[in-house]
């Protein structure tokens, strides 16, 4: 380092100095000289590296509280709102952390929390892309993997938040990954049903959006084309509802609306009132 070579400098420097003295008689006592001389010689050749180590620890350990101080100057903007000036001061701490190669722990947090900047201003895939930096950096960061699955659910990527929620459960299971998992499965079942069977797309009545979301519905619906009269099959069943709009035209024949069992007759009344 600079530091290192500036001391090594000033130590021959002084050195030769002091050598001209005493070459040159330009003192009273030059026999002291001499000895001062001799020590000071001894001295730099037992000890020349540990000086410049000392220096490079207190100049890394200078640089690192500098690093940490952007951090923090980051976290105040967020509690501010100014998430333009957190981007920035983050930006200077992870800059700062690769300059002094420090722990991929410690450069892992300024991206994950130069993501969250990112998020406020509506720039989602760049906090992504932090986020997967981080994780890269430290694999073990849990919350920049939640993190990440809450970004992803944020652009409606769903799949991939579920399966991160998933694998983040298996490894410590807590309340957020049990929400996600629980959000997530919902939205992805109502995708494929609707993929399924597109007219449920454009259904806006909240109980049946509600049972599209059911697992014990979703695994009815998809045996649904492969039976010859499902609404006289399942009319006593949760999932008829939902045959009333798949197949209007068996609405005439099912004539018989006061036999329904009273957990679907509602629903059922709602929706025969639509057609």
């Amino acid at each position: 380092m600079q530091q290192t070579q500036l001391l090594q400098n000033t130590n021959e420097l002084v050195l030769k100095h002091l050598k001209y003295l005493s070459q040159n008689n330009l003192t009273k006592n030059n026999n002291q000289l001499q000895l001062v001389i001799s020590n000071l010689q001894e001295i730099l050749n037992m000890q020349p590296q540990p000086s410049s180590e000392l220096l490079d620890i207190i100049y890394c350990n200078q640089q690192k509280l500098l690093s940490e101080q952007y951090k923090d100057q980051g976290n105040s903007a967020m509690k501010a709102q100014d998430y333009t000036q957190a981007i920035l001061q983050y930006t200077q701490a992870i800059d700062q952390s690769i300059l002094l190669s420090e722990s991929k722990q410690l450069r892992s947090v300024y991206y994950a929390n130069r993501a969250s900047a990112l998020k406020n201003l509506n720039k989602v895939q760049d906090g992504i892309n932090d986020l997967k930096i981080a994780i890269e950096l430290d694999p073990g960061y849990e919350k920049a993997w939640l993190r990440l699955a809450q970004f992803y659910e944020h652009i409606n990527n769903y799949q991939s938040a579920h399966n991160i929620y998933l694998k983040q459960n298996t490894l410590k299971q807590s309340e957020t990954t049990l929400d996600g998992i629980d959000r997530t499965s919902k939205i992805i079942r109502k995708a494929e049903i609707i993929k399924l069977f597109p007219v449920l797309g454009q259904e806006q009545d909240p109980k049946i959006n509600e049972l599209l979301q059911r697992q014990s519905v979703y695994n009815k619906l998809i045996m649904i084309k492969d039976i010859a009269n499902p609404m006289e099959q399942f009319e006593n069943d949760e999932i008829f509802p939902i045959l009333v709009i798949l197949y209007p035209e068996q609405v005439k024949w099912y004539d018989h609306l006061d036999e329904i069992a009273d957990e679907v007759k509602g629903v059922f009344k709602d929706l025969f009132k639509k057609k």
